[in-house]
């Protein structure tokens, strides 16, 4: 009998392609899911110092936040408290390497709670994020910013350039990070630069992102696209934030080029466009501290604001099977994370219906409705919420510090 590290057995498992499976476990090894086999047969095949009795319980995948800036989570809050827009909080430099840390731990929770194992962000003080995000067991893909523009972290681009590099050499071989360069439209980096980053790209297979912050239609997009196609910038693991499909050459250039779209809101057409070649995921965009950061419920209320008829199965294999892929590939981490399958890494999640009966027709629903409240979640097998609990921070304690912060703020300004 093969002794293995962890046993989990929930009452349903949710799979892709609306397959959902009763009274199976997941058998992990390490971090890596190595069997999924009926419950009955489980005890009779492995041995295990860690079994999981999850009745009443259903299983998913877990989640992929695939774009963010953890600045934001907490600026955003601060410029309403304050009456201060974000700007000026950079110019009074109130967004130094404790205000990062801080709203990193918020997001973090914010995530966690919400079944989300993987996130990807873009922040300056880099190692801060990356230490924070580390130590509390979150898989991050973080975007190494080149800043044209002085802030607390860098006085210009070669200076913030220098900095990606060696944080880039420092975190390289931590097996929950990833990084990528971001380039953003507001502020895209000098043609020196650009050719700076195409050979660390090439050279280390990075991904690159472009960031359409001041969103810009498809027209003007692609000329800045032809502008990094000539620097060899574009590749298969290239993707786009904030894009609108609107032109028929522009659709037909992203599926040739296999482009990854990262969008804050989506169309009927897009889906139609998804279904077929069109890689597309969604984000948050719209974050505060009062707000959660509950992707499903996100997708849910998109699908009923614009009116769009779709059952729940049909939603949430749209959700798990097609987005949360999507958002894995476009984080560059499909080959271990995104689905349920055996050889991928155990990110998982699990939702508690408070009933052993349920039917297997109202899985799918009970996922959407009790998506935000996350009754277990493993991140590479790793426990960090066990039966409803944050087991890998105080969360009181941060929220005490974010109420002394707030006030140190309200009285130095």
């Amino acid at each position: 009998m093969e002794k293995v590290d962890k046993i989990l057995s929930p009452q349903w498992i949710y799979f892709n392609n609306e397959k959902i499976s009763e009274n199976y476990s997941i058998v992990i090894s390490g971090n890596i899911i190595i069997d999924i086999i009926p419950t009955d047969e489980v005890k009779h095949n492995y041995q295990t110092d860690s079994y999981s009795s999850l009745r009443g319980q259903i299983m998913y995948s877990g989640l992929v936040h695939p774009h963010g800036c953890i600045c934001e989570y907490l600026s955003r809050s601060l410029s309403e408290n304050f009456s201060m827009d974000i700007a000026k909080l950079f110019e009074n430099r109130i967004i130094n390497e404790e205000f990062v840390r801080l709203s990193t731990k918020i997001s973090i929770i914010k995530l966690f709670k919400a079944g989300v194992s993987s996130f990807s962000d873009i922040s300056i003080f880099p190692e801060e994020v990356l230490e924070t995000t580390n130590k509390l067991g979150m898989k991050v893909a973080f975007g190494l910013p080149i800043l044209n523009q002085s802030n607390n972290w860098s006085k210009d681009e070669n200076e913030s350039y220098k900095k990606c590099l060696s944080t880039f050499d420092k975190y390289k071989s931590y097996p929950n990070i990833r990084m990528f360069f971001p380039i953003f439209v507001s502020s895209i980096a000098s043609e020196r630069m650009l050719s700076n980053i195409s050979k660390i790209v090439n050279e280390l297979e990075m991904p690159v992102r472009l960031i359409n912050d001041t969103y810009l239609k498809g027209d003007k997009i692609a000329k800045i696209l032809d502008r990094l196609d000539s620097l060899n910038l574009i590749n298969d693991k290239f993707s786009c934030v904030n894009y609108s499909l609107d032109t028929k050459s522009f659709i037909k250039r992203i599926t040739e080029q296999k482009i990854n779209i990262i969008n804050s809101n989506i169309t009927n057409e897009d889906l139609r466009l998804m279904n077929k070649d069109l890689s597309l995921c969604v984000y948050i965009d719209d974050i505060k501290i009062n707000s959660d950061l509950n992707i499903v419920k996100k997708i849910e209320q998109n699908y009923f604001r614009k009116n769009i008829q779709i059952d729940e199965k049909k939603m949430l294999d749209m959700f798990i099977s097609k987005m949360n892929v999507n958002a894995a590939k476009a984080l560059n981490i499909y080959n271990s994370n995104g689905i349920i399958e055996i050889g991928k890494d155990a990110d998982l999640v699990s939702v508690s219906v408070n009933k052993l009966n349920i039917l297997k027709d109202d899985v799918a629903k009970s996922i959407l409705t009790k998506s935000g409240c996350c009754q277990n979640l493993w991140v590479s097998g790793k426990n960090v919420i066990k039966d409803g609990k944050l087991i890998t921070i105080n969360e009181n304690l941060l929220y005490d510090e974010l109420i002394e912060w707030k006030n140190k703020i309200k009285y130095e300004h």
